[in-house]
């Protein structure tokens, strides 16, 4: 299938607005990234939803639209294989972030720099960027939800295959943990507009 062909396959996927939770899609063959953006499509080779790719397959390309996002994941990979802590660097931080508002824009979404404590609008939610300097991951995101009663919420799913998970911040964004060890680092809260 061609590149463009499969952004709108997963762009088709994307759930309801506001994110709802509990949602009852399958959720197995989905990740941190995927469920913070709302997509659903089965990326069975796990090759898709990682911040850029999306804008890459839009595009057409192998490539990134700028080198630092490759950069960034050439660095992630080399780090990965040498099993060492990593620590990222502001610029990797920001190419990260600059690939996911791409990501955004070409879904039909707006991501915008926020804060944790201001309240989300009715056209928006709020997801977390974390990066994670013991894990093959690199970074994580945690996605504010919306219970069917309403009430707002945080959740992640952890991995490809574990489901989707409530996740306590009411201490704030700097208290998630994952399986009772702190490994991430809080980097940024985005709102999603859409």
């Amino acid at each position: 299938m061609e590149s463009k062909k499969i952004f709108e396959e997963i762009k088709k996927s994307m759930g309801d607005f506001p994110p709802f939770f509990p949602e009852y899609r399958n959720q197995e063959g989905t990740n941190c990234y995927a469920h913070a953006l709302g997509l659903h499509y089965k990326d069975e080779n796990q090759k898709y939803y990682c911040p850029g790719i999306l804008s890459a397959l839009f595009n057409e390309s192998d490539i990134f639209d700028d080198n630092e996002t490759q950069q960034t994941l050439d660095t992630l990979e080399r780090y990965c294989k040498s099993g060492e802590q990593y620590i990222f660097t502001p610029f990797q931080i920001n190419s990260i972030i600059k690939s996911v508002k791409r990501d955004c824009n070409l879904l039909g979404l707006h991501a915008v720099e926020s804060d944790f404590y201001k309240p989300s609008s009715l056209h928006s939610y709020k997801i977390l960027f974390y990066t994670d300097s013991s894990s093959s991951a690199g970074w994580h995101f945690v996605r504010e939800s919306t219970t069917w009663e309403g009430e707002k919420i945080w959740t992640h799913k952890p991995g490809w295959y574990n489901p989707i998970q409530e996740v306590d911040l009411s201490n704030g964004p700097l208290s998630f943990n994952h399986k009772n060890i702190l490994f991430y680092r809080f980097r940024m809260c985005l709102e999603i507009f859409f």
